[in-house]
């Protein structure tokens, strides 16, 4: 048979990838028109199984990265709505320091005036003492 001379004088070829369609050679005659022959598709895995193996390696790589790729976009996701919760926390927590400020502000304020009337009700009472 042809084929059996042709993988004998070419070996390396049954695990080389066509350079247009990029299909090793049994998905090649799987392609075949009209008709595939099976018992071609079969002796070229036959002769070269190890390119089963790489499809399907290939196949878990691909699922493997694309659920990489899920975890981080979500990862990702979760990084923004918590960076947006703390935003808001950060803008409440601002807006609650300057209204404590202000209260301080207005304590420390209410406390120097009360010292001041204090001190001028005891310089007062001295001088009634005194006068």
């Amino acid at each position: 048979d042809d084929l059996i001379q042709l993988i004998k004088l070419a070996p390396q070829a049954l695990s080389t990838r066509d350079k247009e369609s990029h299909l090793f050679p049994f998905m090649v005659a799987a392609t075949r028109r009209p008709y595939p022959k099976i018992e071609d598709i079969f002796l070229l895995l036959r002769e070269e199984p190890s390119v089963i193996a790489s499809l399907v390696m290939r196949v878990e790589v691909d699922t493997s990265l694309s659920y990489y790729e899920r975890h981080l976009k979500k990862r990702l996701l979760d990084s923004q709505r918590e960076s947006s919760l703390l935003k808001e926390r950060e803008k409440k927590l601002t807006e609650e320091n300057r209204k404590l400020k202000a209260q301080v502000a207005s304590l420390q304020k209410d406390s120097t005036t009360q010292q001041r009337e204090r001190t001028c009700h005891k310089c007062a009472n001295k001088r009634s003492r005194t006068g």
